[in-house]
């Protein structure tokens, strides 16, 4: 965008209104990171959606943002994966009767914003149903009484004027007419392109649960990760979801109990490959994206354990557990105890026993009360049953308010909740632990399964 476009938009910081369009994926995400962005940028915006239902981010690509500065959308747009882009909304209507009347009423106002005359495109998007050329060019036509004088310009235009039909969720089965129509002015790019440099199939070095790059952004974003930030992750495998961290300027930290994983060794993940290669590590997948300077290291430890220096402190626990549906849960630990110490003298191996998923959870937040900074958040994943996913089963913390959830449905049975917590103070050792209200016994079941097990 031009420097005197820019400096007009600011004209219209306190009266513009801006239409966000979010890209059709992970769509229980879109809330929590919106939330999470403008409160990392102390932003209070009225934000308008298609219904009044609690979940209407989900139920529709767009939302409308009243009274916004343009500073503030644009830092919002710089961090979101799920905006496609962000338009200044001329206007909005139900019908194409009422849409073009009022571009008729403001479109001249509108004209002192932009540079009229620069090259310029017309964009018809729709969601919902999928729209020819030819009805996109009729649509062009309709519009040229706005009159905008410059060359039209496919690949390289200074402004871009988008078209909105909205036709409804039913996917399949669209309605006749568009339900909503928006028109407006492209102001800047979301970040939904991003994900896709960090690719799994073009990694260096992945594993089985090597998290997805676009809910590894989600992550990054609902933690509210920034620059400087140090951020960790207790059970770190390949580092994927450290990866998104230092790509929005963090500092990364990360334990693994696997030594082979934490080393690049064992068995490869990819089908065609009968070995690993020697330069498969976390490290080189930081290398890989030129991340390293954000690399500070990982270490080969058992989370349940672990323990740093008491004034310590991190921005972020940013992580994935493991919860034994695709990889064995082991702690270091004694299946036998022994009566008296035992001192090794040369290398030693330490034994490993079941880590149960409601230790894993309750550690985890224990953790999390500790070493966090006050306003740190903890995010992570948490398994569910889908016929029993409710709050009751969600671990709690005196010391950590949960600020948002939601849920990806894995299959039919199956699913996980991305649960982000924020730290506010600091714990008292003796009375402050982690807690579930969920009965401890056969805690797994109950939380995968949706019942607990039969007594037999």
């Amino acid at each position: 965008m031009c420097i005197n476009q820019e400096s007009s938009l600011r004209m219209m910081d306190s009266k513009s209104r801006y239409l966000f369009y979010y890209v059709h994926r992970h769509l229980a995400f879109r809330e929590a990171e919106l939330s999470a962005l403008m409160g990392m940028f102390g932003i209070e915006w009225n934000v308008r959606h298609d219904s009044k239902a609690r979940d209407a981010l989900r139920n529709s690509p767009f939302c409308v943002v009243d009274y916004a500065s343009i500073e503030d959308v644009r830092k919002v747009a710089s961090r979101s994966v799920l905006l496609r882009n962000c338009c200044m909304l001329w206007a909005e209507a139900e019908t194409y009767e009422e849409l073009y009347g009022k571009l008729r009423l403001q479109v001249n106002s509108y004209k002192r914003l932009i540079r009229w005359k620069e090259p310029f495109k017309f964009n018809v998007e729709s969601f919902g149903k999928k729209l020819n050329m030819e009805y996109k060019q009729n649509r062009f036509q309709e519009l040229a009484f706005l009159s905008v004088e410059g060359e039209v310009d496919l690949n390289f235009p200074t402004n871009q004027f988008f078209l909105f039909e909205h036709y409804g969720m039913n996917l399949g089965k669209p309605t006749d007419q568009p339900i909503k129509l928006y028109f407006g002015h492209l102001v800047v790019e979301g970040q939904s392109k991003v994900p896709w440099r960090y690719d799994l199939k073009t990694r260096i070095f992945i594993g089985n649960t090597s998290m997805d790059p676009f809910l590894s952004f989600l992550m990054a974003n609902i933690a509210q990760v920034s620059p400087g930030d140090f951020v960790y992750d207790p059970f770190v495998g390949t580092g994927s979801i450290l990866l998104s961290c230092a790509h929005f300027g963090a500092y990364c930290a990360g334990a693994e109990i696997d030594y082979n994983v934490a080393h690049g060794r064992g068995r490869p993940s990819r089908s065609h490959m009968m070995c690993r290669l020697p330069e498969e590590s976390v490290r080189r997948n930081f290398e890989q994206y030129n991340l390293l300077s954000r690399y500070v290291g990982i270490i080969v430890a058992d989370s349940s354990v672990l323990t740093f220096q008491p004034k310590l402190r991190f921005d972020s626990i940013v992580t994935d557990p493991p919860y034994g549906l695709r990889e064995k849960v082991t702690c270091i630990g004694e299946r036998k105890q022994r009566n008296k110490l035992v001192i090794h003298a040369g290398p030693h191996f330490p034994s490993k026993i079941k880590y149960d998923l409601l230790s894993i959870l309750l550690d985890l937040l224990n953790f999390a009360a500790t070493y966090l900074k006050i306003g740190g958040r903890l995010v992570y994943w948490f398994p569910v049953g889908l016929s029993n996913c409710k709050t009751s089963i969600y671990p709690q913390h005196p010391c950590l308010l949960q600020t948002s959830c939601c849920l990806q449905s894995l299959s039919g049975i199956h699913g996980r909740v991305l649960l982000a917590m924020v730290k506010v103070r600091e714990p008292e050792f003796s009375v402050d632990k982690a807690y579930i209200h969920q009965d401890k016994h056969d805690f797994r079941e109950v939380v995968l399964a949706g019942k607990p097990k039969s007594a037999a």
